[in-house]
């Protein structure tokens, strides 16, 4: 195809040898871009914004890890020591981890007393007596009135020197009591080698653990 001109003066294209396309320079990539209006460019942050910043985090060493241990450890201790501030603990105080009380009486010590009582007026001791010096001694339970005088009559047992005796084994009983299960009972307690002391005893049912505390056989004729 080749130009011309027509009668009126109108340029067209006539058949012929094609003509060479033009050469013009390729545009480059950014000019597109240019003219597409595609290029990135720095969008400022609007009014009244600031902008992001990238924040860059120190790296782990060996060193900042012991002290962020030894951080925690710090706090986990200082909780821990506001909560025994509130709630001691419970060791921290002594204490009978039994039923009955326990009493010194010089070098005899007693350990874990009770009366066990049925409703017949009898009141069997229960509990242990140790004798810790080298010399044989009395030991004498008799039940107290709140007043002081005694309210039955009491019963006793003999240690010899070094001896451990369980007094629910020797069916040691006390008479004329009339307090009920659950209360406690002011009972003397009397060592020929301390003297006398007076001592609350709780008062348990002969029921569970306490059924096999019976009084003594009466001795044979």
């Amino acid at each position: 195809m080749i130009a011309g001109l027509d009668r009126q003066g109108r340029s067209v294209l006539r058949a012929g040898t094609p003509t060479p396309p033009s050469r013009l320079p390729a545009r480059s990539a950014s000019t597109t871009n240019e003219e597409k209006g595609h290029v990135a460019r720095a969008v400022p942050p609007p009014a009244g914004r600031l902008a992001r910043v990238k924040r860059r985090l120190l790296p782990q060493t060996p060193v900042r890890r012991t002290v962020t241990a030894l951080a925690a450890a710090a706090v986990v201790t200082v909780g821990t020591a506001g909560c025994q501030v509130f709630s001691p603990i419970q060791t921290d105080y002594p204490y009978a981890p039994a039923d009955g009380i326990q009493a010194n009486l010089g070098n005899v010590a007693i350990r874990d007393l009770v009366l066990v009582v049925n409703g017949s007026g009898e009141a069997m001791v229960s509990g242990g007596v140790v004798n810790e010096s080298n010399q044989a001694v009395t030991v004498q339970f008799t039940p107290q009135q709140q007043g002081g005088s005694t309210s039955g009559s009491g019963t006793e047992v003999q240690l010899q020197p070094f001896e451990q005796v369980d007094l629910a084994q020797r069916g040691l009983q006390l008479s004329g009591v009339t307090t009920k299960a659950g209360a406690l009972l002011p009972v003397s307690v009397k060592s020929n080698a301390a003297g006398t002391t007076l001592l609350d005893v709780p008062v348990v049912d002969s029921a569970g653990y306490y059924s096999t505390v019976t009084p003594a056989p009466a001795p044979s004729s």
